[in-house]
């Protein structure tokens, strides 16, 4: 996150070079070093909890229970297929097609020959600029291989953390349907998923948010270090893409759980830190291109008629009516039905509920604002998987329980 800002002034001072960027790859590397014990996010170990959680569960008599071990054996097995094997995507080249190819491979490729990028959409820079290292680091833009591993990598990040948040409910249920969550994360975007968009790394983001608050719940920080990782996954969500900034309403719940005391104190060197790592380059961006005068985003969140025609949009989109029916004949029913599950449990966690008046809140937006693209909406795969399957199974688990368990 604030490789993001360094990258940005010393690629506005024009000292952005190797040398450098050793400088301070040294630098974080003993920081981390320092502080690893205070930094450290709980889901890094959670595959050894999750062996013993595991052996718990398979002790007992239940047979699907001890076939789980059977199914994330294959689930593993299907991940890795999925990761490094991909007909549609070269080893070498991670941006192929779309918004990948048109601004964040541009992007990185500006950075890397020192020069600030025109945004388009006020869409942050932080992957695009990140990216730019390897870049530098192999003294050419054509070998993307590095870039690839990293957007490749995310789907087992995601693993980890649907193991951390599995342990911390004590429910392994919620494994399976995080599982099945990346599943539909990768399979359902059109090879979007590890071929350089936003949204599934935003999608990871939201999900760094919910293991967050489940650590917060089970553990006690100092007011630093909890502070400090707060503006870490916040910063990460905002400048991954600027659908990341709905996600600032989960800030709220800090607030709302008088657990956390976490108070306006807080609130404020938060806010002021974050303004300090994410605005200088908006204030740039102003001030170099005056990104407010006849900006695209503008022009799609106020339905201006001559950009959606030039963008293939259907002009039903345009009228507030015909734009809700246009979005429920192509909602996907993979979201559709894990969101109505969401719903059906009686015993209800507080984090869960929050995530879930999330998805609600986030999908209104896109039926009344950005329902022009359905990809609009994969961010939110995998939460709502999560929660609304695991709530199936648990269901499902529960009946199974009453009337056959003896």
């Amino acid at each position: 996150m604030i490789n993001n800002l360094i990258i940005f002034l010393l690629t506005l001072l024009n000292i952005y070079n190797l040398i450098i960027l050793t400088f301070i790859f040294f630098f974080e590397l003993f920081f981390i070093f320092l502080k690893w014990k205070s930094i450290k996010f709980y889901f890094l170990s959670s595959f050894i909890l999750l062996k013993d959680q595991l052996q718990t569960f398979l002790k007992g008599s239940n047979i699907i229970l001890k076939n789980i071990s059977l199914f994330i054996l294959i689930y593993i097995i299907f991940l890795l297929i999925t990761i490094f094997y991909d007909k549609d995507q070269k080893f070498a080249q991670i941006f192929f097609h779309g918004d990948a190819v048109e601004w964040y491979l541009k992007w990185s490729r500006e950075y890397y020959n020192n020069t600030v990028p025109k945004t388009a959409f006020l869409r942050p820079q932080m992957w695009s600029s990140n990216i730019s290292m390897f870049f530098l680091v192999l003294n050419t833009t054509q070998i993307e291989m590095f870039g690839k591993i990293i957007f490749n990598f995310i789907p087992l990040f995601m693993l980890f953390a649907i193991t951390s948040i599995s342990i911390s409910k004590n429910n392994l249920t919620y494994f399976i349907s995080g599982c099945l969550g990346i599943i539909f994360s990768l399979k359902m975007t059109f090879g979007q998923a590890t071929s350089g968009y936003m949204e599934i790394p935003l999608s990871f983001s939201f999900l760094i948010i919910m293991v967050f608050f489940f650590e917060l719940r089970k553990k006690e920080f100092k007011d630093l270090q909890r502070n400090f990782v707060i503006l870490s996954i916040f910063l990460f969500m905002i400048q991954t893409k600027e659908l990341g900034w709905i996600g600032l309403i989960l800030l709220l719940y800090l607030f709302y759980d008088k657990e956390f005391n976490f108070n306006f104190k807080n609130f404020r060197f938060l806010f002021l830190i974050g303004l300090i790592v994410f605005l200088p380059f908006y204030v740039y961006q102003f001030f170099q291109y005056n990104i407010l005068a006849d900006n695209d985003v503008f022009k799609l969140l106020f339905f201006d008629k001559e950009f959606h025609i030039s963008a293939g949009h259907d002009l039903k989109f345009l009228d507030l009516k015909g734009r809700i029916i246009l979005a429920a004949k192509k909602f996907p029913i993979y979201i559709l039905l894990p969101t109505l599950l969401c719903f059906i449990p009686k015993k209800k966690d507080k984090i869960f509920i929050l995530f879930t008046y999330f998805i609600v809140i986030y999908t209104c937006l896109w039926f009344l604002i950005f329902s022009n693209e359905i990809r609009y909406l994969f961010p939110i795969i995998l939460i709502v998987c999560l929660i609304g399957y695991g709530n199936l199974f648990n269901l499902i688990y529960s009946r199974y329980e009453k009337n056959f368990k003896k």
